[in-house]
């Protein structure tokens, strides 16, 4: 109908850096057992449900044609005795602004296509499910790999549900899981409303030591038929993923953070604009320590802000309390001091 082709000629990808080019956090490679999530690069995470298998992941250059990068995961510790809420996988969630249009939870519910590029050292039936944002609905899907090492185009159709909650704001609204091991396994295609995090008869990539998935090229997109990759352009993918986390100062000495005040003898203020609209009013990340960051007019060196206050989705004022000491009313530009010096902000889902 005319509302698919629409949306379709527009901005069809519910995925945000479906290609893996942007890495805020230059995170590196991680390890992954049992906590909480990870991110390898902007938007997709990682995490483990468990402490008994250990898998290692990063983004990295090895990627298929048309394309710079890739997540690869890695499993250095193999759990062959999945149990309970055992569950290794790596998610995407997609805020509900952004799939709202699926009208999944409703009979007006749409089908939707996940489509994405992958490799691994594994042959045979994978699995993934797709999950709300208020984890009671769960759909797994499977996929097939058949050759090893190889770069291969995969294609999930996903029903949409008709029953549930899906939030249609800025909340978390879907889940996208693809899986690397887990004991919560059901039937792909099927809906349930009990919590599955794979599919049955899916190859448990987390119990063999040294076994490597990898994935690029995801998109998540309205309809039964998977369409070409959108490539969108690196500024738009990195405003995209800055709506969830943006960094201000990523290490160096003398890097400008802003100008500041002293609101009192005693406490610096600095009101922050973020470079774009965020999802929600953001917490602060910063990296602490002795004489990190300094207050330049005064000469008053501190270890990190004492916190933010007065936020919202496009600014916040972020104070200094201690450490400093000045004359009320004065002015001064704020910077870092230190190779390790780091202060973002995140509203991920």
């Amino acid at each position: 109908d005319d509302s698919h082709m629409a949306s379709i000629s527009g901005r069809k990808n519910m995925v945000i850096n479906g290609g893996m080019r942007i890495n805020q956090r230059d995170s590196g490679s991680l390890t992954i057992n049992s906590g909480s999530l990870q991110y390898p690069c902007d938007r997709f995470a990682a995490r483990g449900v468990s402490s008994a298998g250990v898998f290692t992941i990063e983004k990295v250059t090895d990627s298929p044609a048309g394309f710079t990068n890739s997540l690869k995961a890695t499993v250095t510790t193999a759990d062959s005795s999945l149990t309970g809420t055992d569950s290794y996988r790596i998610v995407q969630h997609i805020e509900g602004n952004n799939s709202h249009y699926l009208n999944w939870g409703s009979s007006d519910n749409q089908t939707a296509t996940l489509s994405f590029k992958v490799k691994s050292s594994l042959t045979g039936t994978f699995g993934g499910v797709v999950q709300n944002g208020d984890y009671n609905r769960f759909v797994p899907f499977t996929y097939t790999i058949s050759s090893a090492d190889t770069w291969e185009d995969k294609t999930v159709t996903i029903a949409g549900d008709t029953t549930g909650t899906y939030q249609t704001d800025t909340n978390l609204a879907i889940r996208l899981n693809w899986s690397l091991g887990t004991a919560q396994l059901g039937t792909a295609g099927t809906y349930t409303g009990s919590a599955k995090n794979g599919a049955t008869g899916q190859t448990q990539v987390i119990s063999t030591n040294g076994a490597t998935w990898q994935v690029t090229g995801v998109q998540l997109e309205l309809g039964s038929v998977a369409t070409d990759f959108e490539h969108r352009s690196y500024g738009e993918e990195l405003a995209l993923c800055q709506r969830y986390y943006q960094i201000l100062v990523d290490g160096g000495a003398d890097k400008a953070i802003g100008v500041g005040f002293y609101w009192s003898s005693n406490e610096v203020d600095y009101t922050h604009r973020f470079v774009t609209d965020m999802r929600a009013s953001p917490t602060l990340e910063q990296v602490i320590g002795t004489d990190y960051y300094r207050v330049s007019a005064n000469g008053d060196s501190f270890n990190g802000f004492s916190g933010i206050q007065y936020g919202s989705t496009r600014s916040c004022n972020m104070y200094i309390s201690a450490y400093v000491s000045g004359t009320a009313g004065f002015a001064s530009d704020i910077r870092s001091r230190n190779a390790a010096s780091f202060i973002a902000f995140t509203a991920e889902l």
